[in-house]
């Protein structure tokens, strides 16, 4: 059988065989073995169930009527994070610059912009986000890269077991036997007919569903392995267990109440202090600490769900900045000296057994010594401290909204690790 003559017709009288070209929705069936690649037949193939393709022999495909090329699929979700990504950008960096009052002048900035860009090579985006041109505060040289730092938490953690924290219940199971005050769980679902209880034995779905039924007091549910709270929340008795029947993975734990004066500050969420901690030289460091708190009706404190945060003095146990939303929330970065549903007084609020929080904290830290950096949240109950969770990844937007985090021991090995590297 003869090649297909320029373009794409075998005979004068034959029907138009569609071109191989990178610019054409299809392909020569016969010529598989063309210079198109897997990859590219799947791109611009499109198949003949959708009616768009005529019948032909085995040898050809014809064409029928031509259609504008049709993305595929797999690729739709890339272009709308870079879609999506664009536009946070410039209504959470760009349009904020632009309104901002108090910026140091415009020679100062180009000057501060082309020392990170010497230094580490990329857009600083971070330096506009996190407000590195403001006079005050003038956080410029607090800044790192966000980019570095989640590389250090990684490296710092390389040979650790991420399941171990990552595990929910297995982390509170360990926690337990080492004795340190947890929450207690009562059910998690690891997939469909594999629920286990809260010492890890195999139950069946009928007896969660009684034990929802016969229960009096409030629960809270999560996903497991969600992130920012997503998912998240609160089953009182009388409400739907609907949520059983799904295919997602959940926990369920008890509700707790923690202690007043936590709860005077926001009284609809558990609201929790993060700690970051670093193992250098063999020692237990706390680097940097902030405190979450509910807002706006959320049952949960996650910033990532419209809550706010405000960094805590490790020395006194106060709030020492006024609490801010994250970015994506509030791009102008509002501080909120007063909590805006409750009206307590959020710079200089003292969090109670702040001090046995940090103790336990560092106490445990030191008995895992596969993982040389985590994030920790503790909440504060009547009668002392309980370790919520422990990331390996925490989250370091929460701490470059506040924290001199180029001074720490993370931000120090972030600069010496990647700066010459380019990240």
């Amino acid at each position: 059988m003869e090649p297909p003559g320029p373009h794409g017709r075998r005979f004068p009288g034959d029907a138009q065989v569609w071109p191989r070209s990178r610019t054409t929705l299809g392909w020569t069936a016969g010529r598989q073995s063309d210079r198109l690649s897997q990859r590219r037949r799947r791109l611009y193939e499109i198949p003949n169930r959708r009616g768009i393709m005529t019948g032909a022999d085995q040898g050809q495909v014809t064409l029928g009527k031509v259609h504008p090329p049709v993305p595929d699929p797999r690729f739709l979700p890339k272009m709308q994070r870079k879609l999506r990504a664009f536009q946070q950008a410039i209504r959470c960096t760009a349009i904020p610059w632009l309104l901002a009052r108090g910026k140091k002048p415009m020679t100062v900035q180009m000057a501060e912009v082309y020392d990170i860009l010497r230094v580490y090579r990329r857009w600083p985006g971070y330096y506009f986000r996190f407000r590195g041109y403001l006079k005050e505060p003038d956080r410029a040289g607090q800044l790192v890269s966000p980019r570095l730092l989640n590389k250090v938490q990684f490296d710092l953690n390389r040979n650790a077991d991420l399941q171990l924290v990552g595990d929910k219940r297995r982390f509170r199971i360990w926690m337990q036997e080492l004795g340190y005050p947890v929450i207690q769980e009562f059910f998690s679902k690891y997939g469909p007919g594999t629920i286990v209880d809260g010492q890890g034995v195999l139950v069946p779905l009928e007896q969660v569903a009684a034990f929802l039924k016969q229960r009096k007091g409030d629960l809270f549910v999560k996903p497991l392995g969600s992130s920012l709270g997503l998912g998240a929340f609160v089953w009182k008795p009388g409400d739907s267990s609907g949520f059983l029947e799904n295919e997602s993975t959940w926990i369920i734990q008890e509700r707790l109440k923690q202690h007043p004066d936590m709860n005077r500050l926001y009284p609809g969420a558990l609201n929790t202090l993060r700690i970051l901690t670093v193992k250098h030289a063999g020692q237990i460091h706390v680097e940097m600490l902030v405190l979450r708190i509910g807002s706006g009706g959320s049952c949960i404190d996650n910033s990532g769900a419209g809550g706010l945060s405000a960094r805590v003095d490790p020395d006194t146990g106060r709030i020492a900045t006024p609490a801010t939303r994250r970015y994506e929330f509030d791009p102008s970065q509002r501080p909120y000296r007063e909590h805006p549903d409750t009206g307590v007084t959020i710079e200089g609020f003292e969090i109670p057994f702040f001090r046995d929080g940090l103790e336990i904290v560092v106490d445990a830290a030191s008995k895992i010594s596969s993982f040389r950096s985590l994030g920790w949240d503790v909440c504060f109950m009547e009668d002392g401290p309980l370790i919520v969770e422990a990331n390996a990844q925490a989250s370091v937007d929460l701490f470059l909204r506040f924290c001199d985090v180029a001074n720490t021991a993370t931000g120090r090995m972030a600069r010496e690790t990647y700066a010459r590297r380019g990240g």
